[in-house]
């Protein structure tokens, strides 16, 4: 067993934990149509590992070939499932455990506790910062750099990839700047709270710049766009005097400023170019792939043989091509025309409840705002990597869904939930 899978089934407690707290109660409305978003998603790897009689699964899109082969092997094609690697299809389903877990445990806590979590997220990206920061002064072999493969000389933190950490530190710099504009719109002031989000997000920001992502450097322009209509939504203008919104606008563009100096090593590689970018010379092989096996996908993690069937001289590197590096087309690739339908509904609601959150005014959404630039930083990365599929990242991205959901005022005790 990987790795991975015995991290994802040590969400299992926690999963079944949630279910049977919730057990003989109705599912709350609001609850039902991303809760049938989750079930789609699992129902469509469930039935990619059916077995299909071979008259059946050799008239599909892309198994022509293999059935040829087999036939010019001598053997003859028998039952075979939808997936071209059923066992690679139980482990990505087995990899979501962690993000349901979290999804579904989070639906019932209240504003509060959820409030709480946001804060003990935070601790842990301070903590990810820290190991950063040795990792950088200690240089490529540092013992505290904990995977093989890796990147030599940014920080990681707890990573394999400097883009992931990079990914998590700016989805966490979300929650400090709503924290902040929480404490900020509070009466009376709880300057302990204010200080110490304010504090967090320049550590996470520094922590940020060590990591020398490319992507990290980019992801601050809509967060800092997210976090300014945040600020102004809560009514943050109307409580501070225009003395203090000047210097505050002052602080935030030296702050920025500073990141870009700071990031200078993600810069000149932003400034470099993508042409010989990998990622980018792959979507043409993916896109070919991507018509070969619709409209029912390839399966869930087949990425992998998958692209080495379409590859071509001219994009071939000698670089190990694990993912695409655009999640969305992974995705598409894997599952087809029923993981389209899928994006589409999550989309909406995502969308509808980003719209119904930044058209109301006052700070009582405020951390909800933020819980929803959170995914916003992280589905907007999706397209240039896959940080959703590290189980600490999905697990941030699934508690920022869920908070999109009105909870009870103290959890799991009306199981109707309040419409607004």
């Amino acid at each position: 067993m990987i790795t991975s899978d015995i991290v994802a089934l040590a969400a299992l407690p926690l999963l079944a934990f949630s279910v049977w707290r919730v057990r003989g109660q109705p599912i709350p409305e609001l609850w039902r149509g991303p809760l049938w978003l989750v079930g789609g998603l699992i129902a469509v790897g469930l039935l990619q590992l059916l077995s299909l009689p071979p008259a059946l699964w050799t008239l599909l899109p892309g198994r022509g070939t293999i059935a040829a082969d087999l036939v010019a092997a001598g053997l003859t094609p028998g039952w075979a499932p939808l997936s071209l690697s059923p066992q690679a299809t139980q482990h990505s389903l087995i990899a979501l455990l962690p993000g349901i877990a979290m999804f579904v445990a989070a639906l019932q806590l209240s504003a509060q506790d959820r409030a709480r979590l946001l804060w003990l997220l935070l601790l842990v990206g301070l903590a990810s910062v820290l190991v950063g920061v040795v990792q950088v002064v200690q240089g490529e072999h540092s013992p505290l750099r904990f995977y093989e493969v890796t990147n030599p000389n940014p920080a990681v933190g707890f990573f394999a990839n400097r883009n992931h950490m990079a990914s998590l530190l700016v989805a966490l710099m979300a929650v400090a700047a709503a924290l902040a504009v929480d404490a900020a719109v509070t009466r009376p002031l709880p300057r302990w709270r204010l200080g110490g989000a304010l504090a967090i997000l320049l550590v996470l920001l520094v922590g940020d710049s060590l990591t020398q992502s490319r992507s990290g450097l980019l992801l601050l322009a809509p967060l800092a766009v997210g976090v300014a209509g945040m600020a102004w939504r809560a009514g943050l203008h109307r409580k501070l005097s225009r003395t203090t919104l000047i210097a505050v606008g002052l602080i935030a563009a030296t702050l920025l400023a500073l990141a870009f100096v700071v990031f200078n090593g993600a810069a000149e590689r932003l400034t470099g170019g993508f042409s010989d970018e990998l990622r980018f010379k792959a979507v043409g092989v993916i896109l070919r792939a991507m018509g070969d096996y619709m409209p029912f996908g390839s399966g869930f993690g087949t990425f992998v043989p998958v692209y080495k069937m379409f590859e071509t001289p001219a994009v071939m590197q000698n670089t190990y091509v694990n993912h695409a590096h655009d999640d969305w087309l992974e995705v598409i690739l894997e599952g087809g025309i029923p993981v389209v339908a899928l994006l589409v509904g999550f989309l909406i609601w995502w969308g509808r409840s980003g719209l119904a959150l930044w058209r109301k005014a006052g700070g009582r959404d405020t951390l909800t705002r933020g819980a929803w630039l959170v995914t916003l930083v992280l589905l907007a990365h999706a397209f240039l990597d896959y940080p959703l599929r590290s189980p600490a990242i999905m697990c941030v991205f699934a508690l920022a869904c869920a908070m999109l959901v009105p909870s009870p005022p103290t959890g799991m005790t009306d199981p109707t939930l309040a419409r607004n």
